[in-house]
């Protein structure tokens, strides 16, 4: 009775501490979004009016890359990134959990082989190159940091995925692909 007392504690606290940094994303993906919509509409007005500066389209250009990562790993968590998976759409069961896992390996180990890739293109080429600075003297390798982190944060997100897969599998439950992977924080506080 302990063992499930305690187990379900570690849920619960796993549950809320995904939610919570789920949150962190939503709120870092709303400011880097509203940075480069006004810096965006200073750039236009600037342009028309007076004279452009020159870091602005940099700036945007960085903001943009770091709002897809961020995006890219909300919508793995949230299950709604592009799926090319024709037999788990029609399979049930068994056969649907287990197709549904190969496909989250395969996106995992993909993920995290893009996260070391672009880790080595940092530490190899990015870091000794002598570029000047994109702007505010801020270095291009540490506005790339975004693609290593960013992987891993999906790569982690699809072994996770792929972990209930195969908890499924093995306990022959029905696997409920529509069914949402968080859970909202108000079921916690009743």
């Amino acid at each position: 009775m302990k063992n499930l007392e305690k187990k379900n504690k570690m849920i619960k606290f796993w549950k809320k501490f995904v939610n919570i940094l789920h949150k962190v994303e939503e709120y870092i993906l709303v400011f880097f979004l509203s940075l480069m919509i006004i810096i965006s509409f200073l750039q236009i007005i600037l342009k028309i009016f007076f004279k452009a500066i020159v870091w602005f389209d940099p700036m945007i250009k960085y903001t943009v890359l770091w709002i897809g990562m961020i995006a890219a790993g909300m919508a793995t968590f949230e299950n709604k990134h592009i799926k090319i998976d024709i037999i788990g759409r029609f399979a049930k069961g068994r056969l649907k959990s287990f197709v549904l896992a190969v496909t989250n390996l395969f996106a995992s180990i993909v993920s995290i082989v893009l996260s070391y890739a672009s880790i080595i293109y940092i530490i190899k080429i990015e870091i000794p190159a002598t570029d000047p600075p994109p702007f505010l003297n801020i270095s291009k390798w540490v506005l790339l940091l975004i693609l290593p982190i960013g992987f891993a944060i999906i790569g982690i997100r699809f072994f996770f995925r792929l972990c209930k897969k195969i908890y499924n599998f093995i306990k022959n439950k029905e696997d409920e692909e529509d069914i949402e992977f968080s859970v909202d924080l108000e079921e916690d506080k009743k």
